[in-house]
């Protein structure tokens, strides 16, 4: 097949239907199996610690070990929470900051998420760096160290996770010059200590922001020699957790020895990180509950990842592990579809794949190299139209998975690019339409235009986003009105698709309980009916249009529908109606 003067091979495109029932994959790791070969223990970590968990970006997980330093599982992190870099536990929530579009996504310590924060930004509102790289939390206050800035941001958590405008700094404090390699971070009740990757110290500031930076003393590992590349910490019980990214270790310190005495001070404790956790960029302590003792124990860990991202370790000799499922195969999801569908189709960025469901069961293909970081999904004249948030470029396929075409890149009016943040499309005859988060816009294109020829296009309309449509997500289409689906207000937003008139905001979505939704992604519009994704809930909701934007109240979805736990991180939602 020939497009644009290339030919484009076809696609080894796996599609299996069958009735049988998809089993979890369900990982078990025997901790006293692990102890064997997971990793060199020197010391003991101290009785007070229960867990620690570490985040590493390469393999977009967090990974847990006991109070013993033993692997005990791991979660991978949902999509769009690339670029972890920060981790920080408050309440048994852990926080994991992305460097990349600077916001904390809140996960339980099974690794379900739970929640996203508004973007945080300087005191005057710029942007921070994309090397703001550590946090820290105490009660309601949220710290975060950012060394391309070379500056320490307070904010308010709770402000932080409340709304969806970006969120300005209520403090700042500057680093010291000598601290120029600050990577980590952690806090007391009234000091900061920032670790500092070249020189190996932690520096100590007062959270007041007065008084006189004072540096520790240089930190090496058990034996006295050098630590590598320590990029995290974290403080319990009056120890300082230090993980180092080039050691594949965490070291254990004593406070009051940091910051007494000269020489070096060498770890009281170090143990080995898993293989896997190979670029381990923070690290976060689980304290133990008063007058308890950590013991090892067996978990299991029940795995939405195909079988090739299992949370079992390579150097487990003796990890059992159940894996009846297959990388693609049937699921126990009903296929009972909503009245006027006859298939829903997901994309999910994390496993690069588009999923459908129909009658006739489960079915799934791998999307093109180069489509790397899809985020959004519509259906148009029988074709999948998928946008790439990375390239800002839509790639086409049939709905057997054959790839079909890919468009010009997409940009604003002016012609300037559009944000990585481009996360949703819609499709009306010839107007093709997406809404950019990052740039606060909705920008109107010709459908024809992007797919002829390979050079940029420009926008012919943008539509600026209401402020309080912060966090747009999804994007749906009738032929007056563009409806904006935000992830925080869990609403719909309405404007007129010739940019007059007042935006509308719906009523508040609901799960069919009445239950909070979790992470809605995307939207599509089908029949009179509006069908949601939630990334966090692993369904499928279906709302009324008319009643949503009529009455008051929160609006329980008519019926929802489970996704399969293959398709783990769904972003985006299109429907084929009944005919």
């Amino acid at each position: 097949m020939t497009h644009h003067g290339f030919s484009w091979p076809r696609l080894d495109v796996e599609r299996l239907r069958a009735s049988a029932s998809r089993a979890a994959l369900t990982v078990m790791l025997s901790l006293a199996s692990v102890a064997a070969t997971a990793g060199t223990v020197q010391g003991s970590p101290p009785p007070s610690v229960s867990a620690f968990f570490t985040v590493d970006p390469q393999d977009k997980r967090v990974y847990q070990y006991d109070g013993a330093g033993l692997l005990a599982g791991s979660f991978a992190l949902i999509a769009g929470n690339d670029a972890a870099q920060g981790l920080a536990i408050h309440l048994g929530a852990l926080h994991v900051l992305d460097s990349m579009d600077r916001e904390i996504y809140e996960y339980d310590q099974s690794g379900t998420f739970q929640a996203v924060s508004r973007e945080l930004r300087q005191a005057g509102g710029a942007t921070l760096s994309t090397t703001a790289g550590a946090l820290a939390i105490d009660g309601d206050v949220l710290w975060v160290v950012d060394r391309g800035q070379a500056k320490l941001f307070r904010y308010s958590l709770a402000a932080a996770f409340a709304g969806g405008i970006p969120l300005n700094a209520a403090q700042e404090i500057v680093l010291d010059p000598a601290n120029a390699s600050a990577e980590g971070l952690t806090i007391d009740a009234v000091y900061l200590y920032v670790l500092d990757q070249g020189d190996r110290q932690l520096y100590r500031y007062r959270r007041d922001g007065t008084g006189s930076v004072v540096a520790s003393r240089i930190l090496t590992q058990v034996d006295g020699s050098s630590t590598g590349a320590p990029s995290g910490a974290a403080l319990a019980g009056g120890s300082v957790f230090v993980v180092d990214a080039s050691r594949d270790k965490t070291f254990t310190y004593d406070l009051a020895s940091l910051f007494g005495g000269a020489g070096n001070l060498p770890a009281t404790s170090e143990f080995g990180l898993d293989p896997t956790n190979g670029s381990a960029e923070d690290v976060a302590v689980l304290e133990a509950p008063t007058g308890t003792t950590t013991t090892t124990s067996t978990m299991t860990t029940t795995s939405s990842t195909p079988a090739s991202s299992s949370t079992t370790s390579t150097t487990t000799a003796t990890t059992a592990t159940t894996a009846t499922a297959q990388s693609m195969s049937t699921s126990t999801t009903t296929t009972t579809l909503p009245p006027g569908v006859s298939a829903f189709f997901t994309v999910d960025p994390q496993d690069k794949r588009v999923y459908e469901y129909d009658a006739a069961g489960l079915g799934s293909f791998h999307l093109l190299a180069g489509n790397d970081t899809a985020q959004g999904l519509t259906i148009h004249l029988g074709a999948l139209h998928i946008l790439d948030r990375r390239n800002r470029k839509i790639y086409e396929y049939d709905q057997s998975g054959t790839f079909q075409a890919v468009s010009g890149e997409l940009r604003r009016a002016a012609g300037t690019t559009l944000s990585t943040r481009a996360g949703a499309l819609a499709i009306d005859d010839d107007d093709l339409w997406v809404v950019d988060r990052g740039r606060g816009k909705l920008l109107r294109y010709s459908l024809a235009a992007a797919f002829a020829g390979s050079a940029p296009l420009d926008a012919a309309q943008e539509i600026v986003l209401d402020p309080a449509n912060a966090r747009a997500e999804g994007l749906t289409i009738d032929a007056v009105y563009l409806y904006v689906l935000d992830q925080i207000d869990r609403r719909l937003y309405r404007y007129q698709r010739d940019g007059t008139g007042s935006v509308v905001a719906s009523r508040v979505m609901a799960q069919v309980d009445g239950g909070g939704l979790g992470a809605p992604y995307g939207a599509a519009l089908a029949g009179g009916s509006v069908f949601v994704v939630d990334a966090s809930r692993d369904k499928i909701f279906t709302y009324d249009l008319a009643n949503l934007f009529s009455g008051t109240g929160n609006l329980p979805a008519i019926s929802e529908f489970r996704l399969d736990p293959a398709n783990g991180n769904a972003r985006d939602v299109a429907v084929v109606a009944a005919e």
